[in-house]
């Protein structure tokens, strides 16, 4: 979709492997992934968990001047989400790195996303765990 761009594909391929590694544990998986891609954005992450979003365009009627219509379809070829029905419920949560070092680990908060349908959604997780660090945040 986006060619060199595009981080869902690679961020994909490596949810798959570690899923088909650690199948049948007894307890919710969650899996770190460090994106060292450049052109990392969330949009990529997203397009991984549950699926790419192209656009559909409807082709114009022949015999009017009526524009053709477009919209955005899911796809099935989410990690989390496909044909329209959740999946992958042991993978209760994915933490996202962009370029993850020793030395930036200052300046560069993992974000981590839960499955909304995973092993863990009643367990209580602070709702600023699911939105990455804000470099000025402080512990009580």
């Amino acid at each position: 979709m986006f060619g060199l761009f595009d981080t869902s594909e690679p961020i994909r391929t490596a949810l798959r492997k570690k899923r088909r590694k650690y199948r049948g544990l007894p307890h919710p998986l969650l899996i770190a992934i460090n994106v060292t891609n450049i052109f990392h954005d969330r949009g990529g992450v997203e397009r991984a968990l549950f699926g790419n979003l192209p656009m559909q365009t409807a082709d114009e009627v022949a015999d009017s001047n009526v524009a053709a219509q477009s919209e955005f379809v899911q796809q099935s070829d989410g990690v989390w989400a496909r044909g329209g029905k959740w999946i992958n419920a042991h993978i209760a949560g994915v933490v996202i790195a962009h370029n993850q070092a020793p030395w930036a680990t200052a300046d560069r908060s993992p974000e981590l996303w839960l499955h909304p349908y995973g092993q863990l959604q009643h367990s209580p997780v602070p709702a600023s765990a699911t939105h990455g660090i804000s470099p000025g945040c402080e512990n009580s």
